[in-house]
């Protein structure tokens, strides 16, 4: 079940834009605040909440990759990192469920006959591929 809470949204964008305040009082937030809130939603609108907060720690921790911690992150590259939650939590649950049962062998009953017809095919085989002495 997707869980989406626009409360948890709007307060991990906070928690990640904060850092970056004296940074965001100038271009594009200054000029327009309402859109560019508007492209990190946009952003993170697909994933859910447990792959915007994990997304989130990956990239407030330093473990994303091609990320400059001296710039703010920009919605694209909060989108790549909640998709990389994503596909580590998708890869764990998909481990957590185990293998596969194997196939249960059909139950064929076999008739004289088809055990005869068989037989003639591995006798044709094995004169086929046997090698003389």
């Amino acid at each position: 079940m997707a869980t989406r809470n626009n409360r948890t949204r709007l307060e991990i964008l906070s928690d990640l834009l904060l850092p970056y305040e004296g940074t965001l009082r100038t271009g594009v937030w200054k000029a327009d605040p309402d859109k560019l809130l508007d492209l990190y939603l946009d952003a993170i609108g697909e994933f859910e909440d447990q792959d915007l907060s994990a997304g989130y720690r990956l990239i407030v921790t330093g473990r994303m990759t091609a990320f400059n911690p001296n710039y703010c992150p920009t919605p694209v590259q909060l989108a790549i990192a909640c998709r990389e939650a994503l596909n580590v939590r998708l890869s764990s649950e998909a481990r957590d469920r185990g293998p596969r049962a194997s196939q249960i062998a059909p139950n064929v009953e076999k008739s004289e006959e088809s055990r005869q017809r068989v037989a003639r095919l591995l006798d044709k085989f094995v004169r086929r591929t046997s090698v003389a002495h």
